[in-house]
């Protein structure tokens, strides 16, 4: 007899960066001003002491100087996390020279860069990247005021700070903001096209020197909405908007003709990252040839995704978020090794992690976000003794949490977020 695997999805921030309220409850931070109903995976806040550098890397796809981004070189050494809540990125009067992608490039000044790209083959690095939902960084930029420039009261923005997104192909980005141009205006842009053709529009208000919130809406039909501190300030629609993205945060040289200020530094209070609530849909895998049929609706049904060849006689299907992007992708449990096999994509499937010989015979698959990390994990139920034994790893797996005693003969496990707090 086959028997579906259970899964759940958590939230990130039942782990990291909820507020206490009144009687013990939970209250996650809200976007903004920002409609909609909304559950937080990211909640970055910088309070420990040095950055969290599983979750980023101070550099452009590595540590130590790297670059060249735009025609600047980005230095790790420019990067700090004192342990007082913010990360600062500094561009500092530093002679450097850089090379990436057959581009070299020499300067008398360095900036700084942080990025969360999961495929940056930096080690103990895992990343973070989103498909969908909402971004929102709460930054200082220091302002100047060059003479003639008709700046807004507390000045222009100098340098080129930024705040933006991309997929690991650099097919596409999401600017929620850039200081740009002689007035050194807040700026936002949806390549592709890249350079100064990208679509997008800036800003007249003032945003330097003082502390202001810049976020990016991006929906699955396309369309990315930017906010300011709040207030929408234009949307924009894209075809290329189909891979996860990862987040940069930056301080390089001017390119633009903007105002150079040197030093000067980037100051980060907190990046956060919100996604609509997952509704999920059904679907079903199909022993006689291993193929999952899956359905994007539960009100007007019909196969929007097929997945075949995937598995084998005697597999239990698995489904789950094995990468923390918030889509769940296919995966089965094989008895008879007791090994399960997750794959990342649903459109080219292929086995991207194995977790091997847990469990033992007569054991049940369970699969759930056991640590409120947004990534789904592997477990067991069994039936023998009423346990649960589950990992908080599908790639280092070893039992992490023991549920004993729960449950009677006959039976069968669940798993779910009961109480809707992640």
């Amino acid at each position: 007899m086959r028997d579906t695997v259970r899964r759940v999805s958590l939230a990130l921030a039942c782990a990291i960066g909820l507020l206490a309220m009144p009687g013990g409850a939970l209250a996650q931070p809200m976007p903004n001003g920002v409609p909609g109903n909304w559950q937080i995976i990211l909640n970055e806040e910088f309070g420990g002491n040095g950055l969290n550098t599983k979750l980023w890397t101070p550099g452009w796809q590595h540590g130590g100087v790297s670059g060249p981004m735009n025609k600047s070189c980005v230095s790790a050494a420019n990067v700090s996390q004192p342990g007082n809540g913010f990360l600062y990125l500094e561009l500092k009067h530093q002679a450097n020279t850089c090379e990436w992608g057959g581009e070299r490039v020499s300067g008398e000044n360095t900036g700084a860069l942080v990025e969360s790209n999961p495929g940056d083959g930096v080690s103990g690095h895992t990343g973070f990247s989103y498909l969908y939902g909402y971004v929102e960084w709460r930054v200082w930029i220091p302002g100047v005021e060059p003479s003639g420039a008709g700046c807004p009261r507390k000045g222009c923005i100098p340098d080129f700070p930024a705040l933006w997104s991309l997929p690991g192909s650099h097919a596409s980005e999401i600017d929620t903001m850039e200081g740009l141009g002689t007035k050194g205006q807040a700026c936002f842009h949806l390549p592709p096209p890249f350079g100064s053709s990208a679509p997008g529009a800036c800003t007249s208000a003032g945003y330097a020197g003082s502390w202001h919130t810049f976020g990016a809406n991006w929906e699955p039909n396309g369309t990315v909405t930017y906010y300011y501190d709040g207030t929408d300030v234009g949307q924009l629609s894209s075809g290329y908007l189909t891979e996860p993205q990862y987040l940069v945060m930056d301080i390089i040289n001017p390119i633009d003709g903007q105002p150079l200020l040197v030093p000067n530094t980037l100051t980060v209070e907190y990046v956060r990252v919100w996604r609509h609530p997952a509704l999920d849909t059904v679907g079903v895998d199909r022993p006689s040839n291993h193929t999952f049929y899956l359905s994007n609706s539960n009100t007007a049904p019909k196969v929007d995704i097929t997945v075949p060849n995937y598995g084998a006689a005697g597999d239990i299907p698995a489904v789950g978020n094995w990468t923390g992007d918030g889509v769940d992708t296919v995966g089965v449990y094989r008895p008879s090794n007791h090994t399960f096999y997750l794959s990342n994509s649903n459109t080219a499937p292929k086995v991207d992690i194995i977790v091997p010989n847990y469990g033992v015979e007569g054991d049940i698959a369970v699969v759930g976000d056991w640590n409120g990390d947004g990534v789904d994990t592997v477990g067991v139920y069994r039936p023998s003794n009423h346990a649960f034994y589950l990992s908080n790893s599908n790639t280092a797996p070893k039992v992490d949490i023991i549920v004993p005693n729960y449950g009677a003969a006959g039976d069968i496990a669940v798993v779910g977020d009961w109480t809707g707090v992640g």
